[in-house]
């Protein structure tokens, strides 16, 4: 889907449910939903909204791992938000 105003962009939600850890289903659901996107589109950048709408938006927050993401789709650092790179 297209985020208004933003066109070419996707967005994904996940939730977090206890503890604000994301669960190991909820990264292999993630890494292959974002394979098929990137296999479908050009895709440079992967961030959360509190990338993109600093102060604003908090989410996936301090329980996600970026790195963990990076190493199932074995990104470049440089496709993720500077403050999750190595």
């Amino acid at each position: 889907m297209h985020a208004p105003g933003m066109p070419g962009n996707r967005a994904i939600e996940a939730a977090v449910i206890a503890m604000n850890r994301f669960e190991v289903a909820q990264y292999e659901t993630l890494s292959a939903l974002c394979a098929a996107l990137m296999a479908q589109y050009p895709v440079a950048h992967i961030a959360g909204h509190e990338h993109i709408a600093i102060g604003r938006k908090h989410d996936p927050g301090p329980g996600f791992d970026w790195h963990e993401l990076k190493s199932c789709l074995a990104l470049n650092s440089a496709c993720l938000p500077v403050s999750c790179q190595d």
